[in-house]
């Protein structure tokens, strides 16, 4: 017998990308519901048309306590969180139950790749998220950026699935709530740092000495300085990005996390497009790389802070590196954008145009790939 599971979806003036979503969901034996915060849009007609499980509630400022509203309205234990702007690309739901039947508390998360354009290039960055819980055992917290936590009470019962890294769940989903319009970009930002901002300062106010914080309370100052940086990326303001990501890499961080893994990738990057890349090479020393080395992304970066340094043997060791590392965020820095950019410097730098022919034609078919090598045979 299959275990149920509901899933919940919290809208807003979601009408484009609603339907998709719950669309997507409906192929599937879920209970579906939906929270709606104030939408002025065909939102709530929408969400009518798949499920009667819809529900409006004001908005409060407050992403966690806004889901765990919606979770209330489930009638399962068990209950998947799916975002407005997200859509099921693939579920083995025979797989799912599965798990579900091994587990007896599970904490899934689900793999996303987030669209995003850079310049005129589409890109896809992956995440996994924890979005599967048992609402008797897990609840969210923090007000922008929230993340499951164990509910108090419920140690003996969840600190297994608490403590573990949360299961790998047979799903994957594509979300397109980065690939925005300048002024919806701009609002997004504008409206996640002001809420990032309320939370630094409580954490502030609650540890005026950093120094004795706990390494718990620590990283979670971290990932809110960590995602301050993003926003600001984001909002294409590299050097408030850089100060953020910065500020982030004061505290004992374990490498091992993902977000602080894409910390110093990201910051890396943000230096480099805040004209800094001198500061940005200076993250491949040997403590950093040891404790990088198997991010695709981090070795990326690294390899093109060494092309814009002068580092040029050092830069093709990194692109190397990065297509034999264990992770990857960004789609590409495993594969074809390495080989690109060796391409590049083939044929800038060393002035080898055949061996950049041969490391153009490994990055097919990107398209810089493919017009660089077009140029190449046409002199």
């Amino acid at each position: 017998m299959d275990i149920p599971i509901s899933l919940c979806v919290m809208t807003k003036n979601a009408a484009d990308s609603l339907e998709r979503c719950l669309k997507s969901a409906s192929r599937y034996p879920f209970e579906i519901v939906v929270l709606d915060t104030g939408s002025d849009d065909q939102s709530v007609e929408i969400a009518h048309r798949y499920t009667k499980n819809v529900h409006v509630h004001n908005w409060e400022d407050d992403f966690a306590l806004m889901r765990n509203i919606l979770a209330g309205y489930a009638r399962t234990d068990y209950v998947l969180m799916l975002d407005d702007d997200e859509e099921i690309e693939k579920l083995d739901w025979k797989a799912l139950q599965e798990m579900l039947h091994r587990e007896e508390t599970l904490l899934g998360s689900i793999h996303i790749r987030n669209l995003f354009h850079d310049g005129e290039e589409e890109r896809y960055e992956n995440a996994y998220v924890p979005r599967l819980y048992k609402r008797s055992s897990f609840h969210f917290t923090g007000s922008i950026h929230e993340q499951l936590c164990p509910l108090r009470g419920n140690a003996g019962q969840t600190s297994k699935a608490g403590m573990a890294r949360p299961a790998l769940l047979p799903m994957d989903c594509i979300h397109y709530g980065y690939d925005l319009s300048p002024e919806e970009k701009q609002k997004k930002t504008d409206r996640n740092i002001a809420l990032l901002k309320i939370e630094l300062e409580k954490w502030q106010k609650a540890h005026e000495n950093v120094e004795r914080a706990s390494l718990e309370d620590q990283d979670a100052c971290a990932y809110i300085l960590y995602q301050l940086g993003k926003s600001e990326s984001m909002a294409g303001r590299f050097h408030e990005a850089a100060e953020y990501f910065g500020e982030a890499l004061y505290f004992d961080l374990n490498p091992e996390k993902v977000y602080v893994c894409d910390l110093i990738s990201s910051y890396a990057n943000a230096l480099m497009r805040d004209d800094r890349a001198e500061e940005a090479w200076g993250l491949s020393d040997g403590d950093i790389k040891s404790a990088f080395g198997h991010s695709s992304d981090y070795c990326f970066a690294m390899g093109l802070a060494g092309m814009q340094t002068g580092h040029l043997e050092e830069a093709k060791e990194f692109f190397y590196q990065a297509m034999e590392a264990d992770t990857v965020q960004v789609e590409g820095t495993n594969s074809y954008l390495a080989w690109y950019n060796l391409g590049v410097m083939e044929e800038v730098a060393y002035k080898n145009p055949d061996q950049a022919k041969v490391d153009y034609k490994k990055a097919f078919p990107y398209i810089k790939a493919v017009n660089r090598l077009r140029q190449i045979e046409a002199e």
